[in-house]
């Protein structure tokens, strides 16, 4: 990846994607998701999918590592 790269589908992801992105980081499922940001089982579905094709990954466990690696959770 280069520097350029990393960034960029960093800043791709909307606020409302990074903050889940945060809690799956944390361990929670879609439905604890959606209950704690107050939305939806199916649109938190929709915030994942929409991003793992922003970040071009295919799992749950590459999103965390790529997340980890562009610095939206530790």
């Amino acid at each position: 990846l280069s520097r350029f790269e990393s960034t960029q589908s960093y800043t791709n992801l909307s606020k409302r994607e990074q903050e889940i992105v945060i809690e799956i980081g944390n361990g929670y499922s879609s439905e604890q998701i959606a209950d704690k940001l107050n939305l939806s089982y199916y649109t938190i579905e929709s915030h994942k999918k929409n991003i793992f094709l922003k970040l071009n990954v295919k799992t749950t466990a590459e999103l965390i590592k790529k997340a980890m690696f562009l610095g939206i959770i530790r």
